[in-house]
């Protein structure tokens, strides 16, 4: 039995694409139990609010390049950035 790899039938363009608003979803965590992430940085480098207010301006650029990306052709719109863009 072969088993079905990631990125089956999608095209370079849709990988790149889904690499790119995984990649964002990732950097809107203000902290992950296994990694560090640069908004954690910024939190103890500075304060809590003020990573927050980073993260606003990256999930503004995130929703642009999200909106971008979600097309008819290539549905996004189970992805879980969502969420966070949501927020």
């Amino acid at each position: 039995m072969q088993t079905q790899k990631i990125y089956e039938d999608f095209s370079n363009k849709e990988i790149a694409k889904e690499i790119i608003i995984n990649t964002l979803n990732e950097i809107l965590e203000l902290s992950h139990p296994k990694v560090r992430t640069e908004l954690e940085d910024v939190a103890n480098e500075y304060t809590l609010t003020k990573a927050k207010q980073v993260r606003e301006v990256i999930k503004t650029f995130a929703r642009k390049t999200f909106n971008k990306f979600h097309t008819a052709k290539f549905d996004m719109s189970g992805h879980p950035i969502l969420e966070k863009l949501d927020k």
